[in-house]
This record gives structure tokens, C-alpha cells and sequence, in this order.
């Protein structure tokens, strides 16, 4: 699991900019069919062009965890997870990539 905590640097009460940007995170992709690669979050994302509205707001500088604004991670070619992101003033949020590997059990998986 990764994660990533995005925040406003000026972090004051009275800061008025929103913040726009990109997160760019990374699944890995297997060449080999036997070992399957399963996204848990952010939830939804399964193939390429999948979407999924995720984050979770973090308190700082006062302000409460709430209407921190909104991510919306997208699964491109080769396992890129792209979060497009805009940020409250003041806020900060957490944003989770989490995935899960399986190989068949009955095969043996040999380090290279």
C-alpha cells in the first residue's frame, strides 16, 4: 500500500488559492498471465480508462477534515494511476493506492 498526504503549503486561515495538479502513482503490470494484479483502492479501478472519486480529508491549521475538495484517480496504460486534484484552501488530503498480487498456489515463484 502507498499513499500519498497532499496539502496547502501555506497552510494559514486565511489562504484563498484553490490548488489544482496531478498525483501520479504506479501498480505494477505482469507479464506473466498466471500472476493477476487486483487494484483495491482506490475502488472501481479495474481497466484502463476505469475512474473512481477517492481521498479522504486530513485536519490541519484548525480546519476540519471536511469539504477538503476532490480527487478523481484515473487507471491509464501500464498500470499509471493518475489522480486529477483540487484542493481547498487550507485542506490537505490523503490519497491510498493499494493493490494485491496473486499467483496460483500450486505453482512455485522463483526470485530473478
Amino acid at each position: 500500500m502507498a499513499s500519498t498526504l497532499v496539502s496547502d503549503p501555506s497552510q494559514t486561515p486565511r489562504a484563498t488559492a484553490t490548488i489544482e495538479g496531478l498525483v501520479l502513482h504506479q501498480i505494477p503490470v505482469s507479464e506473466d498471465e498466471r500472476l493477476e494484479v487486483e487494484t483495491l483502492q482506490p475502488a472501481g479501478l479495474r481497466s484502463e480508462g476505469d475512474t473512481a472519486k477517492s481521498g479522504t480529508g486530513v485536519a490541519i491549521a484548525g480546519k476540519a477534515a471536511e469539504e477538503w475538495g476532490r480527487a478523481t484517480a484515473l487507471l491509464k496504460k501500464g498500470g499509471e494511476v493518475c489522480w486529477d486534484l483540487r484542493l481547498e484552501p487550507s485542506r490537505a488530503v490523503k490519497l491510498v493506492l493499494e493493490y494485491e498480487a496473486r499467483f496460483p498456489s500450486a505453482e512455485m515463484v522463483v526470485a530473478v
